[in-house]
């Protein structure tokens, strides 16, 4: 865990938390707990005594979380000399403390009250704890359970799809594959609809053509934006979205080459079920459900795979891969394929293998690469950025208070206000906890 980490987790401790890691802290600095003089009821702050062992020198200590720090720690340092008689006090607090800021009222302290004061602030108390190699006892303070470390034997595989996922999830090239599948659906939704369509409309049909969710909705007004302006489309007089002529040119030109590629296929599945079969005509009403189904099952595969779904008992749910598969059976009964276990395998082997090495094959392969690249869910979200199985968000007051006013009322106008309630949004359709 960096130590960035730690020390976020240290600001964001409270009192009671935050005075046990001071007391775990100074105990690792070889300093033992003497007694309280004051607090725990005095606005977040407590003055305790340690001793540094074996000597019996006293220091005083002073743990707070009050951000109104400067005026606390100017009385405890009288309190300290006046009532104690020593002259010099631990601050330890949970935030992060301006350098030049503390040592100009420590300078204040020592010169009205000569008192020295030493600070240990959030940051300084997470960088120790790091540098101990002790982070788990700061977790276990903070009660943030540790998972348990993985067997030996899954240790490398985890690691290959932390990988995998971290690649998938934010790799340029990731990026770059996802953005142009999602033009080139854009563009195609518009090319193969029957009636005209406008913005609106194309924007919703374009999502739902791609399964976004509706917090990803404003990515494809972005992505229809992109197009108007490299002009692969066009909006006419009366809103229509209008595909410009050189891309409906090069579209046709995809289309026939699409074509061409799927019926040379449909051949050698022909002539694959010629030798199987030893029927000499073979018509495109039988072929054309075994190629329809071939293709069903592998993007089945492709999605069972990447969208991490699972059945009652933990495993893979390969309902909609067994349905395909067993449309794929029915097409090859229908072919009167032989059904013996040994023989039918070997048969749908051929084919995938035959479907695979196509071009038209490889056309569903690209898709299947979507699904893998684009379902990914929150356990690989949380995995990726280091955390467990379930994931906590913890908001900074600036993105808090205008989500908690976008609720209370409705989300302003400016960008800090639509931003916390998308964030809001997003969380709740993930259910992740805020």
């Amino acid at each position: 865990m960096q130590t960035e980490s730690l020390a976020r987790l240290v600001f964001s401790a409270d009192f009671l938390t935050f005075r046990s890691i001071a007391i775990d802290f100074m105990e690792r600095r070889g300093f033992l707990a003497a007694d309280l003089v004051d607090g725990p009821h005095d606005g977040g702050t407590d003055l305790r005594l340690f001793v540094a062992h074996p000597s019996p020198t006293q220091i005083a200590v002073q743990v707070t979380v009050d951000r109104k720090w400067e005026q606390k720690i100017t009385q405890d340092a009288r309190k300290v000399r006046d009532r104690l008689g020593l002259i010099h006090i631990f601050f330890l607090c949970n935030y992060r403390i301006p350098e030049a800021r503390f040592t100009a009222v420590a300078d204040m302290i020592f010169r009205e009250t000569a008192v020295n004061v030493t600070r240990f602030d959030g940051q300084t108390i997470a960088s120790s704890y790091h540098q101990w190699g002790a982070t788990h006892r700061l977790l276990e303070l903070c009660d943030l359970p540790i998972p348990a470390r993985p067997e030996a034997a899954n240790r490398m595989l985890q690691a290959k799809l932390l990988a995998a996922d971290s690649f998938l999830a934010f790799s340029e090239e990731a990026t770059d594959f996802r953005s142009a599948v999602r033009e080139a659906a854009a563009i195609a939704v518009i090319y193969n609809s029957e009636r005209a369509l406008l913005r609106n409309e194309c924007a919703a049909a374009i999502a739902n053509h791609l399964g976004l969710p509706v917090e990803q909705h404003r990515q494809i007004e972005s992505l229809l934006d992109r197009l108007i302006q490299r002009r692969d489309l066009q909006v006419s007089e009366t809103g229509i979205m209008v595909i410009s002529s050189a891309k409906r040119s090069s579209l046709d030109a995809a289309a026939a080459v699409t074509s061409r590629d799927r019926i040379q296929l449909a051949e050698d599945i022909r002539l694959l079920l010629r030798g199987a079969t030893q029927v000499r005509t073979i018509g495109d009403s039988v072929v054309n459900p075994i190629l329809d189904a071939a293709g069903a099952a592998a993007l089945a595969a492709g999605y069972v795979w990447s969208s991490n779904a699972l059945d009652a008992n933990g495993e893979p749910s390969l309902r909609a891969l067994r349905t395909r598969l067993r449309n794929l059976h029915a097409a090859l009964d229908a072919a009167a394929v032989p059904d013996g276990v040994d023989t039918r395998s070997a048969i749908v082997t051929s084919i995938a293998e035959v479907v695979s090495a196509s071009p038209y094959g490889q056309c569903l392969a690209a898709a299947e690469l979507y699904f893998n690249i684009a379902i990914l869910n929150e356990e690989c979200l949380a995995t990726i950025l280091g955390g467990g199985l379930d994931a906590d968000i913890m908001l900074d007051a600036s993105v808090a208070m205008p989500m908690l006013s976008s609720l209370l009322f409705r989300p302003a106008g400016s960008r800090f206000s639509f931003s916390a309630h998308r964030l809001y949004r997003s969380a709740e359709a993930h259910g992740l906890r805020l």
